[in-house]
């Protein structure tokens, strides 16, 4: 996400700047969690839930740790994360965001902002 921002120098020159948006929880970190984490990391799940900003918020320091290490998603999947065989890890672009958020105070943001709930059968 990014915004634009106008600097006035000169009267005759008009200088735009492009500076990305702080990450927020729900307009960015939620679309990451449920395509990459929301299988384990739910309530109820094999993982600690980061389902609210609540529990993602106290998770966000170690969250930054192991997706910088590529700890997480585990690969290769072993033993209770078999089922994550075919899955992709997280994309640089998704890592960097998770990392910028950390970085800047993992805000909250507009709940308004979080993409529809995904409905996801599990066994």
């Amino acid at each position: 996400m990014f915004r634009s921002i106008l600097m006035f120098g000169t009267a005759a020159a008009v200088l735009a700047v492009t500076v990305p948006l702080e990450p927020t929880f729900y307009r960015d970190i939620v679309p990451i969690l449920e395509k990459r984490c929301y299988e384990c990391h739910r309530p109820g799940g094999s993982a600690m839930s980061l389902a609210t900003y609540r529990d993602a918020k106290r998770w966000a320091r170690p969250m930054r740790e192991v997706v910088l290490a590529n700890r997480m998603p585990p690969q290769p999947p072993q033993g209770l994360f078999r089922h994550l065989q075919d899955a992709q890890g997280l994309t640089r672009e998704e890592i960097q965001t998770i990392v910028r958020w950390v970085d800047t105070g993992a805000k909250e943001g507009d709940p308004n902002e979080a993409p529809p709930p995904q409905i996801v059968a599990h066994l």
